[in-house]
């Protein structure tokens, strides 16, 4: 749940809002995951960072976000680009100004052995 503030600039209240979650992940080989989804509705600024602590260098890491559920009320999810390839003690990071509803984000480890990131999605007003 974004933090909300109101101070007050003259006449006008201020308003500015955050939300973020953090997790490290260890992934096996041969498996994808999904990172939690990031509920971002109203937050336009959206921050996705991606860090490979351990494992061999190229995994695929895929930032998506969807604006809109489907039929079934899942999110329609969407690529913001083709796929990254991870190298080990090098952060990703991207930045979004967007209105979407929902960030997260995909990491796919075909290295041969296991690998470990710490992922940070975080969106603001």
């Amino acid at each position: 749940m974004p933090m909300v503030s109101q101070p007050i600039a003259g006449r006008n209240a201020v308003s500015s809002a955050y939300t973020s979650l953090y997790s490290q992940i260890v992934i096996a080989n041969g498996q994808t995951v999904t990172y939690n989804e990031l509920v971002c509705n109203g937050l336009p600024a959206v921050f996705i960072y991606v860090h490979q602590t351990l494992g061999a260098n190229g995994c695929i890491f895929t930032p998506r976000f969807a604006v809109q559920n489907t039929a079934a009320g899942v999110p329609a999810w969407l690529p913001y680009n083709p796929g990254t390839v991870c190298a080990l003690a090098t952060p990703i990071s991207f930045s979004i100004r967007s209105s979407v509803a929902v960030i997260s984000a995909e990491i796919q480890n075909n290295t041969g052995g296991n690998c470990t990131f710490d992922v940070v999605v975080a969106a603001s007003s």
